[in-house]
């Protein structure tokens, strides 16, 4: 099986830095052959076997490799990435790209979009409003502002106080020009995964985050630590910030509630191959709430979805290759 990973950013080096260094980490079964075209945000290409092995491209030469290749392995997190380059390859170049289509990366990368599905198809959502520079939610406090479009928690405040509302506008309008603010929900945060394979998706066991009174939620350091001059380390990975556990200690009502929502979202969102989905748990109701929609896997032993995978006895590298050879049978 011949890969085409596709990493890199077309907005800040951040995303770049990011991009790659999941990219580095991939797995790599046995019997694929793969090949690296790293995006950079000044438009440049550059194509190569690995990181260590690349040199300039012009889009017309990638795309013309890439029509050789069985199947794209996305490693891009900017809004571009996520979108409008998986498109490039799967409806212009024909080439199948591993995970979601179009439309649910689409839906996805908007958390606005994303909650709008989710109310339409009956999965519980915070209360939110969307916000436009000069914008002034009408929540109660406390509140959560975030932009519409990052990840990562880029952007996002906790608002307790209403004097912070105001320096929580402007830091969230420097990530762009829609947001949102939402209410913010007390409780449990855990992340649920679906792996579809073989035509039946499955909720992986589901992973919590184990917040606190002192740190409700988790924040950009607790997700990507950056070193002194701004690049992205593993330290997050390696050391994490927040303890975490997987499978979560969930009640019998809860676990079904999560399954079904996810399940639900897989579907209405137009998902294949896997998805994955944030939600918080409220105190007291034991409610779940959709956060977001995350539409990747970097196939990574730090990836949230391969630790779901082998803490359900599944092998990473053999589960990578049946998701990778499922999306290339899509080729025509």
């Amino acid at each position: 099986m011949d890969l085409l990973h596709l990493a890199g950013a077309t907005t800040t080096p951040f995303y770049r830095d990011l991009s790659l260094t999941y990219q580095r980490n991939v797995v790599t079964p046995t019997g694929t052959h793969a090949s690296l075209l790293v995006v950079d945000p000044d438009g440049n290409l550059h194509f190569g076997r690995n990181q260590e092995d690349l040199a300039p491209i012009t889009l017309a030469d990638a795309l013309h490799r890439a029509a050789a290749m069985d199947v794209v392995v996305p490693h891009m997190f900017c809004p571009p990435g996520m979108t409008s380059w998986r498109s490039l390859f799967e409806d212009v170049a024909g080439v199948p790209v591993v995970g979601p289509p179009l439309l649910a990366t689409t839906l996805s990368t908007s958390k606005l979009a994303t909650k709008s599905v989710a109310r339409a198809a009956g999965v519980a959502t915070p209360d939110s409003r969307r916000l436009r520079p000069g914008d002034r939610p009408d929540l109660p406090l406390p509140l959560i502002v975030k932009p519409d479009a990052e990840d990562n928690s880029l952007g996002l405040t906790l608002v307790r106080d209403p004097a912070d509302l105001g320096p929580a506008l402007d830091t969230v309008f420097a990530h762009g020009d829609t947001a949102l603010a939402e209410r913010f929900i007390p409780g449990r945060e855990v992340r649920v995964g679906v792996l579809d394979l073989d035509g039946a998706p499955r909720v992986l066991p589901i992973l919590e985050y184990h917040v606190t009174a002192d740190r409700p939620i988790r924040e950009r350091a607790d997700k990507v630590m950056l070193d002194d001059a701004g690049r992205v380390t593993m330290e997050s990975w390696e050391r994490p910030s927040l303890p975490t556990t997987c499978p979560a200690d969930l009640g019998p009502d809860t676990l079904r509630a999560l399954r079904d929502a996810a399940l639900t979202m897989h579907e209405v969102l137009g998902c294949r191959d896997y998805s994955l989905f944030d939600f918080r748990i409220e105190d007291g109701t034991k409610t779940p709430y959709l956060l977001e929609a995350c539409s990747f896997w970097t196939f990574t032993p730090v990836s949230v979805i391969s630790r779901m995978v082998e803490a359900e006895g599944g092998d990473l590298v053999d589960v990578s290759r049946r998701v990778w050879a499922q999306a290339a049978a899509r080729k025509k």
